[in-house]
């Protein structure tokens, strides 16, 4: 049936997908990578249809706010686990916390210098007397046995170390939001 198929089709993109990050996992410390121009939109777009048919089943919203001409430099498929990363941790607390009407807005914004996008949930926010150790190696607000502490660790390194961007979080009215700062490369 035409489900079967799809589904098929989604486990096969996944499984390629988690052995290219297995890979990039292997070369994440080896020095030798290429950093690149990549598309904001059409990164998020593959990233989104990893996701489409899990979030669907939890009744999640995922929302894409990000101009067409968004141009990152950096490597890209490292940024896409830094982005697979939040939008799991969303997942997380959308399910620890029974949020009704879950959203993820995942939006971009760029100027002549910089390049901003911001992943933001409604699952209630960070509590404020941890929001500043979320970063800390294997500090991990998850239940016991669900979290490694290293998610975001390993996100603020690729973000910061790797592509010389800032990442930081804030809480909103209705829950957190991380935002990730490149500056634009200068044209050589």
């Amino acid at each position: 049936s035409d489900a079967v198929q799809l589904n098929t089709k989604r486990a096969m993109a996944l499984i390629a997908k988690m052995s290219t990050t297995i890979d990039d996992f292997r070369g994440f410390f080896r020095p030798d990578k290429q950093k690149e121009n990549f598309n904001l939109k059409s990164l998020m777009q593959e990233v989104f249809s990893l996701f489409q048919s899990s979030l669907e089943h939890e009744n999640i919203t995922l929302e894409l706010d990000i101009p067409p001409y968004c141009e990152i430099y950096g490597y890209k498929n490292e940024f896409s686990q830094v982005m697979i990363n939040l939008i799991n941790n969303s997942k997380d607390a959308f399910r620890e916390k029974d949020i009704d009407h879950a959203k993820i807005l995942i939006s971009a914004m760029q100027n002549d210098q910089t390049v901003t996008v911001m992943v933001a949930d409604n699952a209630g926010g960070i509590p404020l007397a941890v929001i500043d150790r979320i970063f800390e190696p294997y500090y991990t607000t998850k239940e016991e046995g669900k979290g490694t502490g290293i998610g975001l660790y390993m996100s603020k390194m690729i973000v910061e170390d790797n592509m010389h961007g800032s990442m930081s979080v804030t809480n909103t009215p209705n829950g957190a939001m991380f935002k990730i700062s490149f500056t634009k490369k200068e044209d050589a």
